[in-house]
């Protein structure tokens, strides 16, 4: 028999191994949970998400700064960027909105992230503050919403 084939096929209560087993296991327990459990309390409904489109326009997280999306009534997108009292959109697009999933598409805005054409739940993390959660279940966008600046 092989020496260390024994200890292989059995954890001795005590030992390294089964520490590290049950500390692993009470992690999984408790940190799952709280990673999912905030998405779903937050997660708003259709009529919250449709009164949140024209609540304002939206202040999108971009790196340090920000940019703005204004979402018209007729299914159509502004972008502006930096400043949000801008005359003229920077890029345009349509939305589409499908029960609490909303579906936009630009024509240049966030291509190089892949983030042109998105489809996502809108789930609050804070007081004001929103996560765009696409179909994997990460936050693609983070944004506020509010009057223009």
């Amino acid at each position: 028999m092989i020496p260390f084939a024994d200890r292989s096929l059995r954890i001795q209560s005590g030992s390294h191994d089964a520490m590290h087993i049950h500390r692993l296991l009470i992690a999984t327990m408790f940190c799952i949970p709280m990673v999912i459990e905030p998405a779903e309390a937050g997660e708003l409904n259709a009529e919250e998400v449709q009164t949140l489109l024209f609540e304002g326009t939206w202040k999108i997280q971009v790196g340090a700064g920000h940019d703005y999306f204004i979402w018209n009534s007729d299914g159509t997108l502004c972008v502006k960027l930096y400043d949000p009292n801008d005359e003229a959109c920077d890029d345009h697009g349509t939305w589409t909105l499908d029960g609490a999933t909303i579906c936009y598409e630009v024509q240049w805005w966030g291509k190089a992230e892949d983030l042109h054409r998105l489809c996502f739940d809108t789930v609050e993390i804070d007081s004001g503050e929103y996560d765009a959660v696409d179909f994997t279940g990460l936050s693609a966008l983070r944004f506020s919403v509010g009057r223009s600046e």
